[in-house]
């Protein structure tokens, strides 16, 4: 899967994108059992696009923020649940090159292994590249760095 580059379609007042749909897995994978993860360019009622998946089972929403060449956001993409912790969107107009980075949203239970924190932006696991380099400061890190029990919200 390669990165995919920014949609011809502005994103609405409030940063939703305006073309994303839901994907319901048959429509973008064309028929495959099992559905793919990550990112794929596919076509889906004649219109091509990206197809978003990912597996976040304990989540409560899952988004994809886009970005523009100059590493601004264009907004997000909201994904349906698909059932089995499985997360769903298709985007039209999307192509190969387009950054973005996964949000997930759900509990904050350290002790219990969650430490979902949507104020940070996710890589997608199944990404083939990485654009920009990261910088080792507090921001990145999921827990405020003197109490790890609480969610660092920057």
């Amino acid at each position: 899967m390669t990165p995919l580059r920014r949609s011809a379609s502005p994103p609405l007042e409030g940063g939703t994108h305006p073309v994303a749909r839901q994907s319901r897995f048959h429509g973008c994978l064309g028929g495959f059992a099992s559905p793919a993860l990550g990112a794929m360019l596919c076509e889906w009622d004649g219109v091509a696009g990206v197809c978003f998946s990912v597996w976040a089972p304990e989540a409560n929403a899952v988004e994809v923020q886009l970005f523009d060449a100059g590493r601004q956001s264009t907004g997000s993409v909201p994904l349906a649940t698909e059932g089995n912790g499985l997360w769903s969107a298709f985007v039209p107009g999307l192509t190969a090159g387009q950054a973005y980075g996964l949000r997930a949203h759900g509990p904050w239970l350290p002790t219990q292994g969650h430490r979902f924190n949507h104020h940070k932006l996710l890589l997608d696991p199944y990404a083939r590249e990485v654009v920009g380099q990261i910088d080792w400061n507090d921001p990145h890190f999921g827990a405020q760095r003197g109490d790890p029990s609480q969610p660092d919200t920057q």
